[in-house]
């Protein structure tokens, strides 16, 4: 565990007198998930607003291209385990506008 202040207003000779405890320190993994989730969000609230200024201006829906449907791409996984796939389901919305 690598402790991380909280208040990074506090200056050096203020943070080393603090006792380590979660009120005052970060732990790595909390810090990470809480960092991730910020960013996540922000991600998440841009491009749902750029799908907003993006619908506003279509005068009708952009179809989907017919090789979409036959080459599919997806991000890079990693499967830490072993398993078959021996079904498996993909929506296609209407428009791709509609992602």
């Amino acid at each position: 565990m690598l402790p991380i202040p909280k208040k990074v207003t506090l200056s050096y000779d203020e943070q080393i007198k603090l006792a380590i405890t979660e009120k005052n320190f970060w732990s790595t993994k909390n810090f990470v998930e809480y960092q991730y989730s910020n960013l996540l969000t922000l991600f998440l609230d841009i491009v749902e607003r750029c799908i907003q200024i993006e619908r506003r201006d279509l005068t009708e829906p952009i179809p989907i291209p017919a090789d979409a449907e036959r080459e599919l791409i997806m991000f890079p996984t990693q499967v830490t385990e072993n398993m078959t796939v021996e079904k498996m389901k993909v929506k296609f919305p209407k428009s791709m506008v509609d992602w």
